[in-house]
């Protein structure tokens, strides 16, 4: 079969003769290939590539010698133009398909916005443990493929993640399912452990002899139950020059989450800023603000932030980098689930300019309704996942919004991932 275009999720679609789509991973539009079904469902079917019978115009030969059976890259055969484009529509195809926002609805529909970085640009990774291997899942699998090198990582990240495989072959750690590593700008990292369901209280031991790997500055052990602390060694705390904001630095551990492509979170900000469009005197309230990666730019422009984050540990960071800040005075912090907070908000009486939320991958439907009652002109909305954005902005559109621009990201290139930034004025 004749590969048409690709899907969210990285694989390949083709047509049958009776109109049922086939997914087939690895496969490039444009390719012919030999496929054999694997999966039949009723309303389409999966295969895996026998042959390439006729290569596309887009694929190319990996970098990685992982690439055809680790799960972290989904799209490293197409070439980097042949996955914008692909991410470009993907994209579009979801507001358009799941939010009835079609592109020609849109004030400006911006094209992708390209990764400084196609490779090498991961300042942060998970990797799953087994014994002394670190890898990725094998693609559609739960079984580990151990890797010897990842062409997505920064070089001072995969030493760390070297240093500790060759730690970990020293002295192995039985209950060890995961190992979130992270680095600094300054090249220092630090690695949160994560165990597995059955382990002991103090399923760890022995971990502290890891400080004596060159650059591991810090180790945060996660307890086994939810909720009770974790048990930190050294000093995990990270830190890099915050976007836009200068003489600004933000703050971050293993264990708290931190956008992994510092390079294109560069692009990520100021292309949320931009749209916002922050200005002295305005008020923004700003939801799932996380370690403030967007407060501090904001509030260098001269607005002035609320920034609401449930975590205690990314809110903690928050506060400690606004306090250091010459803009801080401009930024209040408050710990509170968003959708509590934006509640009481609006019991009070308050009112914002502007909106901007950058919720995680399930979105953020359950607060939608209490923004629209806050009355601001202006909504920025970052995703990370186009179907729950498509579905959000649909909400908003119905509730007297339109949608003005939209931009994708790439910030996670050989992957299937896409960012994106939708901006919504008050009709």
């Amino acid at each position: 079969m004749r590969i048409d275009s690709i899907a969210h999720g990285g694989e390949g679609i083709g047509t049958l003769p009776s109109g049922k789509r086939v997914f087939v991973p690895l496969a490039a539009p444009g390719d012919q290939v030999e496929v054999e079904i694997v999966e039949r469902r009723p309303r389409y079917e999966r295969g895996r590539i026998l042959r390439v019978l006729e290569p596309g115009p887009e694929r190319v030969a990996p970098v990685c010698p992982h690439a055809e059976d680790c799960g972290g890259c989904q799209l490293q055969h197409l070439s980097i133009e042949g996955q914008l484009r692909a991410k470009e529509r993907v994209f579009y195809d979801a507001l358009e398909r799941l939010g009835r926002i079609g592109r020609d609805a849109i004030g400006a529909a911006h094209p992708v916005l390209p990764s400084p970085r196609p490779f090498r640009y991961r300042i942060r990774a998970r990797l799953r443990a087994s014994g002394a291997c670190l890898g990725y899942l094998r693609r559609q699998s739960h079984e580990l493929v151990p890797i010897q090198t990842c062409h997505l990582l920064v070089s001072e990240l995969e030493d760390l993640v070297s240093a500790v495989r060759e730690r970990l072959r020293e002295r192995p750690i039985p209950w060890l399912a995961a190992v979130e590593f992270c680095v600094g700008e300054d090249g220092n990292g630090a690695v949160a452990l994560e165990p597995g369901p059955a382990a002991p209280p103090d399923w760890a031991g022995g971990v502290e002899s890891w400080l004596e790997i060159p650059g591991l500055v810090g180790v945060v052990v996660l307890p086994v139950r939810k909720g009770e602390p974790a048990e930190i060694l050294g000093d995990p705390l990270l830190s890099r020059s915050a976007p836009l904001a200068p003489d600004s630095t933000l703050l971050f551990r293993p264990d708290v989450f931190a956008q992994a492509n510092a390079a294109a979170n560069e692009h990520l900000v100021r292309a949320a800023v931009e749209e916002l469009d922050p200005r002295p005197g305005m008020e923004v309230l700003e939801l799932f603000a996380g370690t403030g990666n967007f407060s501090l730019a904001v509030a260098a422009r001269g607005a002035r932030v609320m920034a609401i984050e449930g975590d205690p540990i990314a809110s903690a960071l928050a506060r400690q980098a606004v306090a250091a800040s010459p803009w801080g005075e401009r930024i209040r912090v408050m710990r509170a689930d968003a959708r509590r907070a934006v509640d009481r908000l609006g019991r009070e009486g308050r009112r914002y300019d502007s909106v901007l939320l950058d919720p995680p991958r399930t979105g953020a439907r359950e607060v939608l309704e209490g923004i629209v009652r806050l009355g601001p002109s202006r909504i920025v909305y970052v995703s990370c996942d186009p179907a729950t954005l498509a579905r959000d902005l649909r909400i908003l559109v119905d509730s007297g919004y339109r949608v003005v621009s939209t931009r994708p990201i790439d910030m996670f290139p050989q992957t299937y991932h896409v960012e994106g930034v939708a901006c919504l004025e008050r009709e």
